[in-house]
């Protein structure tokens, strides 16, 4: 596989983030330009020169294209703006995101984005709560093959967040067999269970 210039930009930005963020503002597609950016917001050692990267990121995001794709590109700063533990600016861009992703017609690939925003608030637990919640609605309207395998990548992020909720979370899945080894899997890896 070819690598993408966000690939490069990645493999830059330890050495020199400054170059790195000149290769990033470069990248004409908005979906890498994005999760170019993210990465260098995420090293850039000058909080206000990290706001203004973020910033750009997010409206790179916006040219992804459909509300899906905005969403799940726009997940990569996101994550960063919460591990900086900006509360308001996290909450704003959470609220952004997921005004937008409700123009998403498709239950499925909204499930999908959400699964997105879930895992990228782990920093984040009030907008992490919100975002779950909107996940749950979406895999309930999802009626599909799909969403055993979104609740999966979740549950271990929703175990660490909040454990309780996890429980819940995995009756999502309809089939008793599929729950159960869900549970398995979660105990083995985290050492709690489901």
């Amino acid at each position: 596989m070819r690598p993408t210039q966000r690939d490069k930009v990645v493999r830059m930005a330890p050495k020199d983030w400054k170059k790195a963020l000149d290769a990033a503002d470069e990248i004409p597609d908005g979906w890498y330009k994005c999760q170019a950016l993210a990465h260098v917001a995420k090293i850039c050692p000058i909080a206000k020169q990290q706001g203004t990267i973020l910033k750009n990121a997010f409206k790179a995001g916006l040219a992804s294209g459909d509300p899906n794709r905005v969403v799940t590109a726009s997940a990569w700063p996101l994550r960063v703006l919460a591990e900086t533990g900006k509360e308001r600016a996290v909450e704003e861009e959470t609220a952004r995101l997921l005004e937008i992703l409700r123009k998403e017609a498709n239950p499925v690939r909204r499930m999908d984005a959400l699964a997105e925003i879930v895992l990228s608030l782990v920093a984040s637990r009030s907008s992490f709560l919100k975002a779950l919640h909107e996940f749950e609605v979406a895999c309930r309207e999802a009626n599909s093959w799909k969403v055993p395998r979104a609740v999966a990548r979740v549950l271990p992020v929703v175990a660490q967040v909040d454990p309780a909720h996890a429980s819940q979370l995995s009756q999502l899945i309809a089939d008793a067999k599929e729950r159960q080894k869900l549970g398995r899997d979660l105990a083995n890896s985290t050492g709690k269970g489901a």
